[in-house]
């Protein structure tokens, strides 16, 4: 059995492709994307998610930008933090299975004709020669580290708002001017935050000590995970909440950046590979403080008569 044959039985995502082709009058253009085919639903038809450091908590993080979203999901997400956990606690063990399974799958893909053909610089190349590549260019920046110490384990929201804050007279202010750990709200405080616009994140800060060098690489870009509705699927596209088989994901880095560095777009392909390789701890890490977040369960013990 093939390692992808395997890996497509065993987990819900893994890398079917490492380009992503477009026609546009007649011409054909590509796009440095990792496409995943996905084998059940999971967290991330509700949200666009991202791994990045361009937070207010300054510390590398998960952030879930919601994008379709029912109202009684909605309403139950901002109003139970337990329901928030067992949400966030999904998309966590999503992306580990993406991480674990890209890791596992791209070094046959960087050996394949397609990494031949559009990404000559990193074809044959194994995953720790482009890590090493990125984290020299990370190096070369000489950016000091923007947190030292990581915050709290929890989940923190942030974004506008459409709602009076709490203890404020007037509504005229729509945003959040800190980051709120929604484990530390007070029962009645989630009146008001049930309230959020659908564009609010949910920030998880990953819970590794040893981000030093994923810091280093995400001060060059950052990880976008998007799914793409317009892939064939069984349900009809019109449904309510839309469904998907195909999810793609991509680094983004700023032109001016990628001029800097001697690198062009195309070269965002290397520095998603980089990132998803240096994932993979932080992100279990991050999975198991979360977890220990939830209310313990009720142990089966005999009662005495």
């Amino acid at each position: 059995m093939s390692p992808m044959s395997k890996l497509s039985s065993t987990y819900r995502i893994w890398p079917s492709d490492i380009v992503d082709k477009w026609e546009d009058n007649g011409s054909v253009s590509y796009d440095p994307v990792i496409v995943f085919s996905v084998k059940s639903k999971g967290c991330i038809f509700r949200y666009t998610t991202a791994i990045t450091e361009d937070t207010p908590l300054h510390w590398p993080a998960v952030v879930l930008n919601f994008n379709w979203l029912g109202y009684y999901l909605y309403a139950d997400l901002f109003t139970r933090y337990d329901f928030m956990l067992k949400e966030v606690l999904r998309c966590l063990r999503w992306l580990i299975d993406m991480q674990y399974s890209a890791v596992n799958v791209l070094p046959g893909k960087l050996a394949s004709d397609t990494a031949k053909t559009y990404y000559p610089k990193y074809y044959g190349k194994t995953i720790e020669e482009v890590t090493n590549m990125f984290l020299d260019m990370a190096r070369a920046l000489a950016v000091g580290p923007t947190g030292t110490e990581p915050p709290p384990t929890d989940i923190y929201l942030w974004g506008a708002t459409i709602a009076k804050p709490p203890g404020r007279k007037s509504d005229t202010e729509r945003g959040l001017s800190e980051p709120v750990r929604a484990s530390q709200l007070l029962k009645s405080k989630w009146v008001y935050y049930h309230k959020v616009m659908p564009f609010t994140q949910l920030i998880v800060p990953l819970a590794s000590s040893s981000t030093a060098e994923l810091q280093g690489l995400l001060r060059i870009g950052y990880l976008t995970t998007y799914p793409d509705y317009s892939a064939h699927t069984k349900r009809d596209r019109s449904d309510y909440p839309p469904r998907y088989n195909v999810i793609k994901l991509k680094a983004v880095a700023s032109q001016e950046l990628l001029e800097k560095l001697g690198l062009s777009y195309i070269d965002t392909f290397g520095l998603a590979v980089a990132v998803l390789a240096l994932l993979g701890s932080p992100l279990t890490d991050t999975y198991k403080a979360l977890y220990s977040k939830q209310a313990p369960r009720r142990s089966l013990e005999a009662v005495s008569s």
